[in-house]
């Protein structure tokens, strides 16, 4: 398990154990699970752990399979995991972020705007993702959280 994006995605989801709607308003539970979620569930921390690693693990596959060949470092792996859990793997894959990084994955500057460019939710910008993806953006440019 990646150490950046387990931090990352502890940081930003945080962890609730009944289930409530994002700022998307989609239902969610424990650390931003939401795939058969519903209204009125309820887990146990222990289960809220198993979700994550269990997510970590399909995420941080469809970032490899992007990425794996380009050399990229494990913070940075792991700021790239952060965004595609928060957002999901069509998005990633299908974002210019990710041009960006296999164009010239050091192109600091334009990797961070990539970034930036999510930081909407139900149509209007979230004060919380900006922070978040500044956030992600620091971690790939130089590993700090």
């Amino acid at each position: 398990m990646n150490y950046y994006a387990k931090r990352l995605i502890k940081c930003w989801e945080g962890c609730k154990l009944q289930a409530y709607q994002c700022s998307a308003g989609v239902w969610t539970i424990g650390y931003g699970r939401t795939k058969d979620i519903k209204q009125g569930d309820k887990i146990s921390q222990r289960q809220a752990d198993i979700f994550l690693g269990q997510d970590l693990s399909i995420y941080t596959s469809a970032v490899l399979r992007e990425v794996d060949k380009l050399g990229l470092k494990s913070w940075q792996v792991g700021a790239l995991i952060s965004f595609t859990y928060n957002l999901g793997g069509r998005n990633f894959r299908r974002s210019e972020l990710l041009a960006t990084i296999k164009e010239d994955p050091e192109n600091y500057d334009d990797i961070a705007r990539g970034f930036l460019n999510w930081d909407n939710a139900g149509g209007r910008e979230i004060k919380g993702l900006s922070k978040r993806r500044i956030s992600e953006a620091n971690c790939y440019a130089n590993g700090r959280i």
